[in-house]
């Protein structure tokens, strides 16, 4: 957990291990479906939603970033 949260640049090993726990219970699917950031209170939108009001819907990249995460998680996690 401790390499992982090196190789990232996390602070946070509890999250790392909240996420092995998660992965090894559901698989790497689950981890894709968590949100990012702090929960909003009530009444808020997101950025997101924001956003996607405003303008033409987008591709977004950090999908594809939070999968190679996810991908290279998996790969530390088998050593």
């Amino acid at each position: 957990i401790s390499e992982t949260c090196i190789h990232f640049g996390y602070r946070s090993p509890g999250s790392v291990y909240q996420w092995e726990c998660l992965y090894n219970k559901q698989g790497p699917q689950a981890l894709l479906r968590l949100r990012r950031g702090r929960k909003l209170k009530n009444g808020q939108t997101t950025r997101q939603e924001s956003r996607q009001a405003s303008s033409a819907p987008k591709t977004e990249p950090s999908l594809t970033k939070r999968k190679l995460i996810v991908k290279d998680t998996t790969r530390c996690l088998k050593k």
